[in-house]
C-alpha cells in the first residue's frame, strides 16, 4: 500500500482485500441523502479509473459510523455551538464479503500521510468544499441551503421521536465473525493467565523478601536513586546495568536536592560557609575522625589534594636528600607521581613495596613518607592500614608519615581513622554517591610538621584555594549525610525504615524500583550523621554488595582464557571491584559488547602505577588494558547473572574444542 487511494462507496465491483482510508460525518439533520459520491475532482469512474469501487463495504461502514455517532454524541463537548459536528478520519480493514473492520478514528483527520498526489489532492479539495456547503456556509448565512453533495446520513437524532437507529441489515454488519469471537476468548484466557502469573510472582517475591530482608532493603536503596527510574529502550523497562562505580557512582535524590537547594539560595558568606562546615562534619564522620584530632581540607578531587600535599612536603623541608619514600606498587598514579616529584626535588629515594610482601624490612629511620592504597582501584584487595601504620611508626621511630589513597575503598570500607594512626587520608566524594568534591583528612600533628600553627581560617586558606564549590559542599554535607542516615535506618539496630524508596516488581524475578514521596527539605540540624550511624550504614552497604560481586567473581574464575587481576589471590578482604582480561578477546571489544547490551563498564589501564602496569602486562595482557566491573550496594545478583550471560554470548569467549 503506497500513497493514497480514492474510494467510490457508491459503486460495486469485485471486492479485493485491502485497506481503505475514508472520511465521513455524523449528521444531526433529519434528512438522509442517497447520493453515491462527491463530484468535482478527477478521481471517480469505473473499475479502470483511479477511484476504487468499494460499494460492497458501504453498509458495514455506515453501520459502524452510526454506532460510533450514537455512542459518542452525548460526550461531544462542542455539541451546542456547532450542532454536534465532528470531522473524523477513519481507517478500515476490509475483509472479503463486504465487512469493514474499524481500525482507528482520528478527530480531526491526521495529515501525516498527505502525499501531494494529484488525485488525492483533488479529493481533499472536494471534501473541504463539501464541508463548507454542507455545514459551514448554511450556519453563517441562513439564505444558503445546505448541500450534502456526496455525503450520506447514517445516523440522525430526532428530538421528538428519539434517535433513529440503523437498520437491522446495518446492525448485522457489525456482528463479529466467528474468528473474532474465538480470538476474543483466547485473549481473555491469556489475560487471565498473565494476571495469575503476576499474582504468583508477587507472592514469590514477597516470600523471598520475608526470607531475606536484603531484597527489601535493596528495593528501597535503588528507590533512592533517580538513575533507576530511567529505562533503556529495548530492555523490557529496565535501566542500564551500571557497574562503572569505581569511576563515579550514581547519586541519590537527596544529594541532588541538596545541591539544587543550594543553587536556589546562593549566599556564600552564610549559606556557603554553613555548607562547607557541614561537608567537613559529614566527611569526618564517614572516616571515623574527630575535629579535635584531625583537620579536613576540601578540594576539587583527591588527585589535586595529594599533589598539594607533596608540594607542602617540598616547601617544609621535612624530606631531605638521603631520605626514603616508600610507595606501594599497586597505587594509582595519583599516589605515585607526587612522591616522584618530591624525590626529584629533594634528593630522596623511592622504595617500592609490593603489598604481598612484608613491609617491615623497608621501613627505616630514613623513611619519611609511606604512600599506600587502602584498596587498589584495579585489584580491589583491602589493606590493613592500621597494622601498617603501627609498623611504620615503630620502625621509623615515629618520623615517617603514612599517606593513604582511600578513593576506591571509602565507598565500601569504614576507614576508622581515629583508631588507625593514619596521617593523611584522601578520598573523592563523586565515587561514593556524592558530587565532585575531594577531601584530605589529616592528623593535626602531621599538619603542624608541614606548616606553622595558626588560626583555623588561615590554615584552611593555605590548603583550600579559590572559591569553594558550595553546591557540592551542600550535596555532601546535607544530602550525603541524610542518605547515610537513611541507610542506617535499614540496619537491624535501626528498625524504623526511612521515608525514601518504594517499588514495584517486574517479570522474570527482576524487581524494578521507583522513588516515591516528597523531597526531604534541607535542614542542617537533621543532616548531621553520627559515627554510629555511619558504621551502621557501612554494615548495610557490605551486606548488600557482597552477593552480586561474589557471584560474578566466582563465575569469572571458572571461565577459560580469563585472568582476574589479583595480587594475593583468594583473599576474603576485598572491595567489589573485579578487573580481568581475556587472552583471545580484546578488552575494548568486551567493553563495547557490554555497552551494546546495556551494561556500563570500562576497559582501560585505569592510571595504574608503573609497577602494577608491568605486572599486568607480564601476566599476558599485552597492552595493559583490562576490563573493570565495580559493584556497589545498589547492584543486584540478577544484574550479575545478566552480565555473565552477555559475556558468555561474546564470540570466542568459550574455548573452541
Amino acid at each position: 500500500f503506497s500513497g493514497e487511494i480514492c474510494a467510490d462507496l457508491g459503486r460495486r465491483c469485485m471486492p479485493v482485500p485491502m485497506a481503505a482510508d475514508t472520511g465521513t460525518t455524523a449528521d444531526t439533520d433529519d434528512d438522509a441523502d442517497d447520493a453515491s459520491s462527491s463530484s468535482g475532482g478527477d478521481y471517480s469512474g469505473n473499475c479502470a479509473t483511479n477511484a476504487v469501487p468499494l460499494g460492497e463495504y458501504l453498509p458495514s461502514i455506515s453501520a459502524t459510523l452510526a454506532t460510533l455517532a450514537r455512542k459518542a454524541l452525548p460526550y461531544i463537548s462542542g455539541g451546542t455551538p456547532n450542532g454536534g459536528f465532528e470531522y473524523l478520519g477513519m481507517d478500515f480493514i476490509l475483509s472479503p464479503g463486504g465487512v469493514a473492520h474499524l481500525l482507528e478514528v482520528n478527530a480531526p483527520p491526521s495529515q501525516d500521510t498527505a502525499t501531494g498526489l494529484p488525485h488525492a489532492e483533488a479529493l481533499h479539495d472536494d471534501v473541504l468544499r463539501d464541508l463548507l456547503t454542507l455545514w459551514v456556509l448554511p450556519r453563517v448565512d441562513a439564505t444558503i441551503e445546505s448541500n450534502p453533495g456526496g455525503w450520506r446520513c447514517v445516523y440522525a437524532k430526532n428530538e421528538k421521536k428519539g434517535p433513529i437507529h440503523a437498520t437491522n441489515e446495518e446492525e448485522m454488519m457489525l456482528l463479529p465473525s466467528k474468528a473474532a469471537i474465538v480470538n476474543k476468548m483466547r485473549w481473555s484466557i491469556f489475560e487471565w493467565k498473565m494476571a495469575k502469573r503476576y499474582e504468583e510472582e508477587g507472592l514469590r517475591l514477597q516470600s523471598l523478601r520475608d526470607q531475606d530482608p536484603r531484597l527489601e532493603r535493596i528495593r528501597r536503596v535503588r528507590g533512592a536513586f533517580p538513575y533507576f527510574a530511567s529505562t533503556m529502550e529495548g530492555q523490557g523497562g529496565r535501566s542500564r546495568i551500571f557497574v562503572e562505580n569505581a569511576g563515579g557512582t550514581q547519586v541519590p535524590a537527596l544529594v541532588i536536592e541538596a545541591m539544587a537547594a543550594s543553587l536556589s539560595n546562593r549566599h556564600r558568606d552564610v549559606e556557603g560557609s554553613q555548607a562547607k562546615d557541614a561537608a567537613r562534619d559529614t566527611v569526618l564522620s564517614i572516616l571515623g575522625a574527630s575535629s579535635d584530632s584531625h583537620h579536613l581540607f576540601l578540594g576539587p578531587n583527591a588527585t589535586s589534594l595529594l599533589d598539594l600535599l607533596a608540594r607542602k612536603y617540598i616547601r617544609s623541608g621535612y624530606v631531605q636528600a638521603g631520605d626514603e619514600i616508600v610507595v606501594s606498587a599497586e597505587n594509582h598514579l595519583a599516589n605515585v607521581t607526587p612522591w616522584e616529584l618530591v624525590a626529584e626535588a629533594t634528593g630522596a629515594t623511592i622504595v617500592w613495596w609490593k603489598p604481598t610482601d612484608d613491609i617491615s624490612p623497608l621501613i627505616t629511620d630514613r623513611s619519611r613518607i609511606v604512600a599506600i592504597s587502602h584498596a587498589s582501584n584495579i585489584v580491589g584487595e583491602i589493606r590493613d592500614i592500621g597494622s601498617t601504620c603501627r609498623v611504620v611508626n615503630d620502625k621509623s621511630n615515629g618520623r615517617a608519615h603514612v599517606v593513604v589513597d582511600g578513593v576506591a575503598a571509602a565507598p565500601h570500607v569504614h576507614a576508622d581513622l581515629s583508631q588507625t594512626g593514619t596521617h593523611f587520608y584522601a578520598l573523592s566524594c563523586h565515587k561514593m554517591f556524592g558530587p565532585h568534591l575531594g577531601a584530605l583528612c589529616c592528623l593535626r600533628s602531621a599538619v603542624e610538621v608541614l606548616q606553622k600553627p595558626g588560626s583555623l581560617d588561615s590554615l584552611n586558606r593555605s590548603w583550600e584555594f579559590g572559591t569553594a564549590n558550595y553546591e557540592a559542599c551542600a550535596g555532601v554535607g546535607y544530602g550525603l549525610g541524610q542518605y547515610l542516615s537513611f541507610l542506617s535506618s535499614l540496619d537491624s539496630a535501626h528498625p524504623k525504615a526511612g521515608a525514601i524508596g518504594a517499588s514495584s516488581e517486574m517479570d522474570d524475578g527482576q524487581p524494578s524500583f521507583e522513588r516515591t514521596g516528597e523531597a526531604t527539605p534541607i535542614d542542617a540540624s537533621h543532616a548531621k550523621v553520627s559515627t554510629d550511624m555511619v558504621i551502621s550504614a557501612y554494615r548495610i552497604i557490605n551486606d548488600l554488595e557482597r552477593d552480586a560481586c561474589g557471584y560474578f567473581l566466582a563465575w569469572l574464575k571458572k571461565a577459560n582464557d580469563v585472568t582476574v587481576v589479583e595480587l594475593v589471590g583468594e583473599t576474603l578482604d576485598r572491595i567489589p571491584i573485579v578487573s580481568f582480561f581475556h587472552r583471545r578477546i580484546d578488552s575494548d571489544r568486551i567493553a563495547r559488547m557490554c555497552s551494546d547490551k546495556g551494561i556500563v563498564c570500562r576497559s582501560d589501564t585505569f592510571l595504574a602505577g608503573p609497577r602494577l602496569q608491568k605486572e599486568i602486562i607480564d601476566s599476558g595482557c599485552a597492552d595493559g588494558r583490562v576490563v573493570r566491573l565495580s559493584f556497589v550496594h545498589y547492584n543486584t545478583i540478577e544484574e550479575a547473572k545478566q552480565i555473565c550471560k552477555v559475556l558468555e554470548s561474546i564470540e570466542s569467549w568459550r574455548k573452541e574444542s
